[in-house]
């Protein structure tokens, strides 16, 4: 604690690592060696068609308020694949940091959309 009242002397505020980390809320998947892999199917299918401006809008539910049930449509499903499910592979490239590739993880309208977002912003 000594260093920390130092740190707080010279800069005016606490050295973050004294504060206990929360534990994470999302699932980690494990990278236990390089290659190691892992499998995930998800419902939201890739978009194949941009959906218009006017039905694009800021999701504002938190928490559980946003959990689709099993029976429900996904949202702008007029917009994406006609397949039901995607089947991802997660494939270990470094275990720590953990990095892992997913091939085919955006389609390439989802790709292109992102890229617009970053130009529009320079």
């Amino acid at each position: 604690m000594l260093f920390n009242e130092k740190y707080r002397e010279i800069t005016g505020r606490d050295y973050l690592p004294i504060y206990p980390r929360n534990k994470p809320i999302h699932y980690l998947w494990p990278a236990d060696y390089y290659g190691q892999q892992h499998w995930a199917t998800t419902k939201e299918t890739h978009f194949v068609e941009l959906p218009p401006e006017h039905k694009l809008k800021k999701i504002i539910e938190k928490g559980e308020k946003r959990i689709i049930s099993e029976n429900e449509p996904r949202m702008l499903q007029e917009y994406r694949s006609g397949d039901n499910t995607i089947n991802m592979t997660l494939t270990t490239l470094s275990c720590a940091p953990r990095v892992f590739e997913i091939r085919n993880f955006l389609s390439d309208v989802e790709v292109d959309h992102i890229m617009q977002l970053a130009n529009a912003m320079n």
